[in-house]
């Protein structure tokens, strides 16, 4: 049996919900930073930035693409917009809004290159599980945004919860599951904060790399 067919096996697939936002639901802009045109650059969106680590290097990394960048929690976006305030990168738009909601109203279909999603909350209790990415009637939406063939990476330290979303994202979403891969400590420069103590913690983090069909 693959390994795949393993995780299937321990990860019922749960059935896709369609993403319709609360009527009367005020998104607001979040950013005062123009939004980049689609039409004339490469756009790459994470959802969840937390305080800009990913972001900030990335950006610097990749002159030639744009990144949308989403954190809603208040604290984190404020260290992430000083952070990026001290030399702002012109192909980087930190965003403080609630990702599901803002990508819905804001950014067009099939518009996205690359989506990240790196070590989201897992909501562990069983009664918080559609608050996970993989389970989220939002991904629906999100997803619609993404160019044919575009690139989804997802990352974590929780086995489980890596081999959950594998599931969900391949059998529920009907996503193609390109690589399953475990990171050490000093196999690459950590990606997040939250990557770097994990690792330095001596845990495995666990990164799955995806794609949409063409």
């Amino acid at each position: 049996i693959n390994h795949l067919s393993q995780l299937a096996l321990n990860n019922p697939v749960q059935a896709v919900r369609a993403f319709t936002p609360q009527p009367g639901v005020d998104v607001p802009l979040g950013t005062t930073r123009p939004l980049p045109g689609v039409q004339e650059t490469i756009v790459d969106l994470e959802l969840g930035s937390g305080t800009g680590m990913f972001a900030l290097n990335y950006a610097q990394q990749h002159p030639e693409r744009h990144l949308i960048a989403i954190e809603q929690t208040v604290n984190k976006f404020k260290k992430f917009n000083r952070a990026f305030e001290l030399h702002p990168p012109n192909n980087l738009t930190p965003v403080h809004a609630d990702a599901a909601l803002w990508v819905e109203r804001y950014v067009p279909e099939q518009s996205i290159e690359r989506l990240f999603i790196l070590y989201p909350n897992p909501y562990p209790k069983k009664k918080h599980q559609n608050l996970r990415w993989h389970y989220m009637p939002a991904m629906h939406a999100i997803l619609n945004v993404l160019k044919p063939g575009s690139a989804i990476t997802f990352c974590t330290n929780l086995r489980w919860l890596a081999d959950e979303a594998a599931t969900q994202f391949d059998k529920g979403w009907q996503l193609d599951l390109v690589s399953f891969n475990s990171i050490q400590q000093h196999a690459r420069a950590p990606l997040t904060r939250f990557e770097k103590k994990y690792l330095e913690r001596g845990e495995t983090c666990f990164e799955l790399q995806l794609r949409l069909p063409k």
